[in-house]
């Protein structure tokens, strides 16, 4: 540089020098503008620096790509987020289930600010397990119990002014669960929400092994919020019983919170652990036992019968 002027590679260094802002991520919130004026700025120093070696920078790697040996695995003999993204915006098609709208990360972020943002992560891991011997588990699938008594999964509200997506999820599954950190390669899709409130729902899905799962489901009990406002985890279960009902079926008639229900049954599709036909299989016969039967209806119409008095 001419002049004594500062290079752009270390304009970092000098504002963090001038302004004290090289503090690590786990700095308290109020230092947060500072930390993204710092990354644009070694982003923007480590471009400059690339075009003066005559080279433009590359492209970031695709989230499908990254996915691939980040916590995310194989499912299908394809990587887990594939199975949505060479599909595009995959709607659930399971009948009896309404649709809700589905959105890209990028049109999700450029809605307005009067529209809410909350995050939650599906945490799965293969089981070779064997139920009664002869019933394959195939997968564990992490939900909780709620405060109100409702099945979630964990996460929660992300308030965008002051965090990105993935920091405020992982804030949040910090307090709910312990150690365990999502990343943007663990996207997997949005939903606007029904309802009055303008709430846009973002999806991640994260692959573990079954040891850490169980690790994490030891953990979430030291958790701040264990016994607050998360009551304990849950697995799901992805059979289906010879009777038809017990296995998933009965654990869909639970109540599940806002969009949790449409979460776990897209997954479930997407993902490949459960074929669609089963799926479908599953919520009829929900709905068929919540179907009173016809002597049930009946007797339940019928007047009271006054006791008789000796």
């Amino acid at each position: 540089m001419k002049g004594g002027a500062t290079p752009l590679a270390s304009l970092p260094a000098c504002l963090s020098t001038r302004y004290a802002i090289g503090r690590p991520l786990s700095a308290p919130s109020d230092d947060w503008p500072w930390r993204r004026v710092r990354a644009l700025l070694e982003r923007l120093s480590a471009m400059a620096a690339q075009a003066l070696r005559g080279r433009a920078p590359a492209p970031p790697p695709p989230i499908a790509a990254a996915c691939v040996g980040k916590g995310m695995g194989v499912l299908g003999g394809r990587p887990v987020a594939t199975a949505a993204l060479s599909v595009g915006l995959q709607t659930l098609g399971v009948p009896g289930v309404p649709e809700l709208k589905p959105l890209t990360r990028s049109e999700a972020l450029r809605l307005g600010p009067g529209w809410s943002h909350s995050c939650h992560a599906m945490l799965f891991a293969p089981n070779p397990g064997m139920l009664f011997g002869r019933i394959p588990l195939r997968y564990a699938i992490l939900m909780q119990m709620r405060f109100d008594g409702q099945l979630g999964f964990p996460g929660g509200f992300v308030d965008r002014r002051f965090w990105s997506l993935e920091d405020g999820l992982n804030r949040v599954l910090g307090l709910g669960l312990g150690g365990v950190r999502l990343t943007d390669a663990n996207y997997l899709i949005s939903h606007v929400t029904e309802g009055p409130h303008r709430v846009v729902a973002h999806f991640y899905v994260k692959q573990l092994t079954l040891q850490e799962l169980h690790a994490i489901e030891i953990s979430a009990v030291h958790s701040r919020d264990h016994g607050l406002e998360v009551m304990g985890t849950v697995r799901v279960p992805l059979y289906t019983q010879k009777d038809r009902v017990g296995g998933l079926p009965a654990f869909l008639r639970n109540s599940f919170v806002n969009t949790a229900k449409f979460q776990l049954l897209y997954a479930l599709k997407v993902l490949n652990m459960v074929p669609v036909e089963k799926l479908a299989e599953a919520v009829a016969a929900t709905q068929k036992l919540k179907t009173p039967a016809p002597e049930t209806a009946v007797a339940a119409s019928a007047p009271a019968v006054p006791p008789t008095t000796f």
